[in-house]
Order: C-alpha cells, then sequence, then structure tokens
C-alpha cells in the first residue's frame, strides 16, 4: 500500500479531502490546464482517460456547461472527487481500458482528455497506450495531452511525489518533444498544437492533437 493511500485511510474522506486539495494546488492549477483546452461543439463529448477522483473533469464541466463526459480508469475506484450537482452529466466506468471502452461500441467524442497519465505509463508501453486510442480519434475529435515537463524544481518534486508518495516506482517524465513524436508514431496523420498552459503553470504543459 502506497503512502498516499495509508494517508487517505487514516483521515477519511472528511479530513483527506482539504488536504488533497492543498496537495494537488501545489503541483498544478487546475483552473488554468482546463481553460488550456479547446473549445468543444456545443454539447460535445468528452471522454476523460485515467480519471482518477475526477477534479480536473470538475473543472472542465464547469467550462463546458453544455457537455456530457465518461471516466475509464483500470482503477476500480474513480470519480470519488466529482461535484455531486456534475453526476448527471458523468458516466463512470472503473476498471475499463481503452480496448474494453471501444469493444462496447462507444462514438468517438468530441475531446479526450489525457491528463497526467502518460508518465505513469512504462515508456516501453506508450506507443501501445496510444495506438489503443486511435480508433477513437474521429476527423472532428480533440486529443488533448497534459503531462509534466523534467529539469523544473516542481517537476521533480512531482516526480518524487508519484514515486514515493504515490507509490508508483515506474514513473518517468517527458518533455513536450518526446511527447509529440511518441503521439505522432502511434497515430499517424495527427498534428501537434502546443497550448501556453506552460507559461501559465510550469512545468505543465498540455498539447492538443487533430487530423
Amino acid at each position: 500500500m502506497s503512502a498516499g493511500q495509508v494517508v487517505r485511510d487514516l483521515l477519511g474522506p472528511r479530513w483527506f479531502k482539504p488536504l488533497g486539495d492543498a496537495y494537488r494546488a501545489f503541483f498544478v492549477d487546475l483552473t488554468a490546464v482546463a481553460e488550456s483546452f479547446p473549445q468543444l461543439p456545443r454539447s460535445g463529448s468528452i471522454l476523460e482517460v485515467g480519471g482518477g477522483d475526477g477534479q480536473l473533469l470538475n473543472a472542465l464541466l464547469a467550462r463546458f456547461p453544455s457537455a456530457h463526459a465518461t471516466m475509464i480508469d483500470i482503477s476500480p475506484r474513480l470519480g470519488a472527487a466529482l461535484d455531486t450537482t456534475l453526476l448527471a452529466r458523468v458516466q463512470l466506468l472503473p476498471n475499463t481500458s481503452i480496448r474494453q471502452y471501444i469493444e462496447r461500441g462507444h462514438p468517438p467524442p468530441a475531446l479526450i482528455s489525457v491528463c497526467d497519465v502518460v508518465h505513469h505509463v512504462p515508456p516501453e508501453q506508450r506507443v501501445r497506450f496510444f495506438s489503443d486510442l486511435r480508433p477513437l480519434i474521429g476527423p472532428d475529435t480533440l486529443l488533448v495531452v497534459k503531462d509534466i515537463r523534467p529539469g523544473t524544481t516542481r517537476g521533480y518534486l512531482s516526480y518524487l511525489a508519484d514515486r514515493y508518495i504515490s507509490g508508483d516506482r515506474s514513473v518517468s517524465l517527458l518533455d513536450e518533444s518526446a511527447l509529440e513524436t511518441l503521439v505522432k508514431s502511434a497515430i499517424p496523420g495527427v498534428r501537434a498544437e502546443r497550448t501556453p498552459l506552460f507559461d501559465r503553470d510550469a512545468p505543465n504543459y498540455a498539447i492538443v492533437f487533430r487530423r
């Protein structure tokens, strides 16, 4: 069990939430992340891959009030921090991989969000991760990948937190150029557009990929 999970279990949901919010805010401004996403078509659909507790989705659905969303994660814990007023607009699919989601026949969404997921995927599995997403990248689908640039103090602290508090000993950060090369090799024909997120909330960055 990771140190973070021990603290969560000891404090319980009431006291862990404010501590977790402060901890997250040190590393990333989720409002800035949401505002870096391009505009969606009216009533557009969002697929969040590796959605975790749902904090980013709270910000995204606040920004896009007509959108609905699906969160998938291979973890059995999903969406614990979702705003209860948004639950009617969200479908939660825990214990669900990208391939399993596709096999259920879901159509391509307007937006796919992959936030702070790639650095948790072992490097040798990253091409396959994005290759699995390829059937969901329709001509009008936007893929937004948010991650953390290595080589900065806050980035290094984030790495240490993931490795020793979250307990992911295989965590490995990658910069924008490496991410662009990775996605383009897995999904031929996409082009990359860097957002201003890094200038606003370094070392966090977000890249928009589209066909």
